[in-house]
């Protein structure tokens, strides 16, 4: 196996394990997703439940309500937004360059997949700090819950 041979392999094989990275972080935002959704609904019945009865504790639920929608917002716009992801391959017509010698060509394909993977690295990276800041507020939502109760109670 010549050099060059062992690089494209490489380079391809980790350009492929950050394809499955991101769909691993895809997965993961769309779970958190479903919970999110899930707490949305739990706290919008009782705040229904509530509202004849105690409207303090009705007024929370909605808060935290409104606070978990948002999340889900950032969540879908930052994790599940459907954006171009680089590619595996390259394209056919970028490939077929009768003109550059075969070896060069191979070269400077490589450049494009180091390119390609860079951009790759920084997707990953964004989605992934973007959903544990999002699981984050997710998990702090009683705090929110709390915090909002003792204003109303100890203001209203």
């Amino acid at each position: 196996m010549e050099l060059i041979d062992w690089l494209e392999h490489a380079a391809i094989s980790n350009l492929r394990s950050k394809h499955e990275n991101a769909e691993l972080i895809m997965r993961e935002a769309n779970t958190t997703l479903t919970i999110i959704l899930s707490a949305i609904g739990v706290t919008i019945a009782y705040f229904a439940n509530q509202w004849g009865s105690d409207k303090g504790i009705a007024s929370v639920a909605l808060l935290v309500s409104v606070y978990l929608v948002i999340c889900a917002l950032f969540l879908v716009n930052k994790c599940l937004r459907f954006e171009d992801f680089p590619a595996l391959y390259n394209e056919y017509k970028s490939l077929n360059q009768p003109s550059i010698e075969f070896e060069k060509l191979r070269h400077l394909e490589l450049a494009n997949i180091q390119a390609r993977s860079e951009d790759a690295d920084k997707l990953i990276h964004d989605r992934s700090i973007w959903l544990n800041k999002i699981r984050i507020s997710i998990a702090v939502s009683p705090i929110f819950a709390a915090v909002v109760l003792a204003i109303q109670q100890t203001f209203f």
